[in-house]
């Protein structure tokens, strides 16, 4: 008799269908889930998402969760794993889904992996992402690579989907001042320097540096020219070597002078146009959390 019941029992409990979505199991865990993503436990979040999909699933075959979780990895640093975990898809990423994986890329400094992962998106192709929005996303990285002239093709291209508007003007107008620019020629830095010590520096606007190479050179050649009027030749000699290697590493510090203003232009005139245009990426605003664990 009790082995008839326990036949039983297995029988009943094989048959039964796993918990459907909305029943007290996974609304507890839903719940929860949110409550962790509330207080950006984001490795808890992962866990506990994929024991909710354990729970009931049906929720496998939703794409917000698998959204949800690589969201969570980029949200907690871990932008290798949201990389490959979307990487292995490309062919069939969703736009969300192609933008986190610009985005991850770009964290991890592969610039021209990050732009071509969204440079071919078409706007209008998500009914999630607003057509400027999908601009902003792209604008980083165009921004981040140097490609102003191809930012400013892109607003271009991108004007019939955002309508003009506020935002867009104000985009075109600071994106355009790349052409203001004030760049230095690192060349031309190298090339006063071997002229005058110190005025490549100078012409790159280090003046402090300038004057620095300027009485390095100076000085050396100075005590050169005393020790040799004093017929102390090995002085002499000493500070001719000391002068001329003053003389070299000056024309070199008047190119990366150059190179380096260069480089400071790049990130004022970058971090302007961010600030003034482009949101903050946040994926949590494409997974849709109030949805899925409503």
């Amino acid at each position: 008799m009790n082995c008839f019941i326990i036949l039983l029992s297995f029988v009943l409990t094989a048959g039964q269908q796993p918990a459907p979505a909305g029943t007290g199991l996974v609304s507890r865990q839903k719940a929860f889930v949110k409550d962790l993503f509330a207080q950006k436990r984001y490795f808890d979040v992962i866990a506990e998402t994929r024991r909710l999909m354990a729970f009931d699933p049906g929720i496998t075959l939703d794409p917000d969760y698998e959204f949800f979780i690589n969201a969570n990895y980029f949200l907690g640093g871990q932008y290798r794993t949201a990389l490959s975990n979307l990487a292995g898809k490309k062919l069939t990423l969703e736009v969300r889904e192609r933008v986190l994986l610009s985005q991850s890329y770009m964290k991890l400094g592969m610039k021209a992996d990050s732009l071509e992962s969204v440079r071919l998106i078409r706007y209008g192709a998500s009914r999630d992402l607003s057509a400027y929005t999908l601009l902003a996303r792209k604008a980083e990285v165009y921004l981040e690579c140097g490609k102003y002239g191809e930012l400013m093709d892109e607003i271009a291209a991108a004007e019939r989907y955002v309508g003009e508007n506020e935002k867009l003007a104000l985009l075109r107008e600071e994106a355009g001042r790349y052409r203001e620019l004030g760049y230095r020629s690192a060349p031309a830095a190298a090339a006063l320097s071997a002229l005058i010590p110190g005025a490549g520096q100078m012409y790159a606007g280090r003046y402090i540096l300038g004057a620095a190479s300027f009485a390095g050179v100076a000085a050396a050649a100075g005590g050169a020219w005393y020790f040799h009027r004093r017929g102390m030749s090995d002085l002499s000699y000493l500070f001719i070597a000391m002068s001329s290697l003053l003389y070299i590493g000056n024309i070199v510090g008047a190119f990366s002078a150059a190179q380096s203003a260069n480089r400071q232009v790049d990130r004022s005139f970058r971090e302007r146009v961010r600030k003034k245009c482009i949101p903050g990426y946040d994926p949590a605003e494409d997974a849709r959390v109030d949805r899925i664990f409503r």
